[in-house]
C-alpha cells in the first residue's frame, strides 16, 4: 500500500493547485527556441511496437468496462512517452514509474496551462509485456488491470494510455523485437540488410550490432514528437549506450520549436530531471513468482 500512495501523492503533487506547483505565468524552466536541441532522428512514420495488438485506452475510461480498443493515430499533434510498466531491472519498479509518470504528467501540465490541449495529445506507450494470466485478473473481470499496478489508483496523467509489447529477443509474434522498433529512427544507424548498423563507433563498442546483447537491454524512457501526418519530427532516447535519461524538458522544447510558439507568453513549470537504469526482466509478478520457486527448489534447471 506504501507504493501506492507514494506513486499518487507524486503525481497529483505534479497537478496540485498550490503547495506542490510553482506559480503560474512564469517560464521556470527557461526553455525557448534558443534552447531547442534537435533530436537528429531520421523523420518517419510513427510505428508501434505490437503491432495489431496496440490498444488503448482514454484517460478517465481506465475502470470502464469497455475492453482496450485498437489504437490509431489522431489528426494532431502527439508527444508519446515510451516506457516500460512491469520491467523490474535497475532501479525498483514503483520509484522508475513514479518518475516516469512526473515527466509525462509535466508534458501534460504545460499541455494544459497553455491551452494547447486541442493541437496536441499526451500518451503514455508500454512497450514491455504485461504479467501473465496466471498473475492478474483479466479486463472483462478488473477493468483497471489495464493501468500497470504501480500507477494506480488514478493511472498516468495522459489522454491515452497505451500498449503495444515488444520483444526482447527473436521468435514467433506479431510484436517486433526492441531493437528492431527503434533502430529505424535512430541518426547513428544504418540500414544494412534487413537490419540496421551503427555508423558511431561509440555505439560499436557498446554494444549496439548485438541486438541480444547488453546494450538492448536497457528498457527505459523514450520521447517520440509526432505531427498531424503520423510523422515523427524528434525523437531522445534514453540509457542507449549511455546513462543519461531524458526529461520532459526535451518534448517540450521540441513543441516549442516545431509549433512555433512564443516562449515569452508560455507557462512551463519548473523540470528537474533524475537519472535511472532500467534493464528488461519478465513482467514483475512472472519474476517474484520464479525468483521464489528458485528459491525453495522448484524451478526447472537444464
Amino acid at each position: 500500500m506504501r507504493a501506492f500512495a507514494l506513486t499518487a501523492f507524486v503525481i497529483s503533487c505534479t497537478f496540485a493547485t498550490s503547495g506542490c506547483r510553482e506559480d503560474e505565468g512564469l517560464n521556470k524552466a527557461g526553455l525557448t527556441n534558443d534552447t531547442y536541441q534537435p533530436s537528429g532522428a531520421v523523420v518517419s512514420q510513427m510505428t508501434f511496437p505490437g503491432g495489431s495488438q496496440t490498444v488503448f485506452k482514454a484517460f478517465g475510461k481506465f475502470k470502464d468496462p469497455e475492453l482496450p480498443q485498437p489504437y490509431h493515430q489522431p489528426d494532431s499533434w502527439v508527444v508519446y512517452m515510451a516506457a516500460p510498466g512491469w520491467t523490474n531491472g535497475g532501479k525498483p519498479i514503483v520509484d522508475r514509474l513514479a518518475t516516469d509518470a512526473v515527466a509525462i504528467a509535466r508534458v501534460k501540465q504545460f499541455v494544459q496551462d497553455n491551452h494547447l490541449s486541442d493541437k496536441i495529445k499526451v500518451a503514455w506507450i508500454q512497450y514491455d509485456p504485461n504479467p501473465g494470466a496466471l498473475y492478474m485478473d483479466d479486463l472483462k473481470h478488473v477493468p483497471d488491470n489495464f493501468i500497470p499496478l504501480f500507477l494506480k489508483p488514478q493511472g498516468p496523467q495522459v489522454d491515452y494510455y497505451i500498449y503495444s509489447p515488444a520483444r526482447r529477443h527473436g521468435g514467433n509474434s506479431a510484436s517486433v523485437r526492441y531493437d528492431q522498433w527503434l533502430k529505424p529512427y535512430l541518426p547513428f544507424a544504418k540500414k544494412e540488410g534487413d537490419d540496421y548498423v551503427t555508423t558511431s563507433d561509440f555505439h560499436r563498442i557498446q554494444g549496439f550490432n548485438d541486438p541480444d546483447g547488453k546494450y538492448w537491454d536497457s528498457w527505459a524512457r523514450h520521447w517520440f514528437i509526432v505531427n498531424p501526418q503520423g510523422k515523427v519530427v524528434d525523437a531522445y532516447f534514453s540509457n542507449l549506450g549511455t546513462y543519461a535519461i531524458q526529461g520532459a524538458d526535451m518534448p517540450i522544447n521540441s513543441l516549442i520549436h516545431n509549433l512555433n510558439l512564443n516562449a515569452g507568453s508560455l507557462i512551463i513549470p519548473k523540470i528537474i530531471t533524475a537519472n535511472y537504469e532500467s534493464l528488461y526482466t519478465q513482467p514483475y509478478w512472472n519474476q517474484v513468482d520464479a525468483e521464489f520457486r528458485e528459491q525453495i527448489g522448484l524451478s526447472h534447471k537444464n
